[in-house]
């Protein structure tokens, strides 16, 4: 039930002090809990916080949804922008999305990706057209809720970012 994800979510956000700290800052602008966890996990690889290990200054954010769900994660980005402040935020959208995230404040660059489904190919593709403009990223987050039927994780895959994170809310085959 949800008790039981709540329950989950506190505890992985427990597990590091940063974590609780950029989870409790999404909590209090009311992003509810799943940004509070895909802000939460930024922090974590094999123990240890990568915001300690190695300086983040270039972050690629891999969200190829809908306009509708580009809207939403804008407090997604507000939030990578305060806890990240000298970090270059790239955004990788649809093309229909890619205006609102030109003019969003926390976003320093965009780029559009083909509205269609795309396949491993595509994704290798677009991912090397994001490296030979703007470099690799040294975070790629793919802030996404459910299937991802677009690609993202294959960009994120491809772009050749040593720290890779996503969201699931639970494994099915298809996921």
């Amino acid at each position: 039930g949800n008790g039981g994800s709540r329950q989950t979510v506190t505890r992985l956000l427990r597990r590091s002090r940063v974590a609780a700290d950029i989870a409790r800052s999404a909590r209090d602008a009311s992003l509810g809990v799943y940004n509070a966890l895909v802000c939460g996990v930024l922090a974590r690889r094999r123990g240890s916080d990568i915001r300690t290990e190695r300086a983040i200054r270039r972050i690629l954010v891999v969200k190829l949804d809908r306009l509708g769900d580009v809207i939403m994660a804008s407090a997604f980005f507000r939030e990578l922008r305060k806890n990240y402040p000298d970090a270059t935020i790239t955004a990788v959208t649809s093309a229909e999305s890619l205006a609102l995230l030109q003019s969003c404040p926390y976003v320093d660059r965009t780029m559009a990706a083909p509205a269609s489904l795309l396949n491993i190919l595509a994704a290798r593709r677009i991912a090397r057209s994001l490296q030979s403009r703007f470099g690799s990223p040294d975070l790629a987050i793919i802030p996404r809720y459910c299937v991802d039927l677009y690609g993202a994780g294959w960009v994120s895959f491809f772009s050749g970012a040593p720290f890779r994170m996503a969201f699931t809310e639970s494994a099915t085959p298809r996921k």
